[in-house]
């Protein structure tokens, strides 16, 4: 789960949460992970800023991630160009 916000410096932050599933006990919980600085509020951007975030951790994210969850602005899940089409686009969370 992601979302941009930006502060009153005009600094803009990503954070990330991620759900984990303990597979021996079936416990479902959320973790905060990070905040992130992005360069601008682009789907491109927010893309890349996430994927360097998981390969900065050693995150296998594209055996790890089974899906995506934001607000529903346009940026994240628009229809033509957006970060959950990016993911799309990588066939690991349809």
């Amino acid at each position: 789960m992601s979302d941009e916000s930006t502060n009153k410096s005009s600094v803009k932050h990503l954070a990330i949460v991620t759900r984990i599933v303990d597979t021996d006990s079936y416990e479902v919980r959320d973790e905060f992970a990070g905040l992130i600085k992005v360069n601008n509020a682009t789907a491109q951007s927010i893309f890349e800023s996430v994927i360097h975030f998981f390969l900065s951790y050693d995150i296998p994210y594209k055996s790890n991630l089974v899906g995506f969850a934001s607000d529903g602005a346009n940026v994240m899940f628009g229809e033509h160009h957006s970060v959950n089409t990016l993911f799309s686009s990588l066939h690991i969370c349809n």
